[in-house]
């Protein structure tokens, strides 16, 4: 849904799975704080620090790895004087979730990464070359007994 100020949940979906990260940039609605008292910001559990001079800007790392992304940040805007109140302290704030969606490297995660070849008893059989997803070609060594072998693509993590 589009951003409203009283929202709690929100998605967004990084449509280009190569993007490196994803900047957020926080606007405060100055009207409803004291000049001198700029509220407390914190991004999951950790204070972001700022000048309220400056363009607050928080940025997400993405594409680490070829992985998808399905991640929460929680983004709270909170009272510069914390908890108050007597006998039972509260704190005025308000707490965004903010899930991130990024797809998978759909090429890497479809590539090969390394090729398990064994005679029909189990024994693995050696290529003669160590494996690198742009070669086509290997060659085995294979005994005269055998008729068959066992050929496995080793994939990433993240191949079904």
């Amino acid at each position: 849904p589009p951003f409203t100020e009283d929202g709690r949940d929100f998605t967004v979906k990084v449509v280009n799975n190569k993007d490196k990260s994803l900047v957020l940039t926080f606007e405060l609605n100055m009207q409803k704080y004291d000049p001198l008292e700029f509220p407390k910001i914190f991004v999951n559990g950790k204070e972001f620090e700022y000048s309220p001079a400056d363009v607050l800007k928080y940025e997400i790392p993405l594409d680490r790895t070829i992985a998808p992304i399905d991640q929460i940040y929680r983004v709270k805007v909170a009272d510069p004087a914390g908890a108050v109140g007597w006998p039972f302290s509260h704190e005025t704030s308000h707490e965004y979730a903010l899930r991130v969606l990024q797809a998978p490297i759909f090429e890497e995660v479809a590539v090969a990464v390394g090729l398990d070849v064994r005679s029909m008893d189990g024994k693995p059989i050696e290529a003669d070359k160590h494996f690198h997803p742009g070669d086509r070609t290997y060659h085995y060594r294979v005994s005269a007994e055998s008729s068959a072998v066992r050929l496995g693509a080793l994939c990433t993590p993240y191949a079904t």
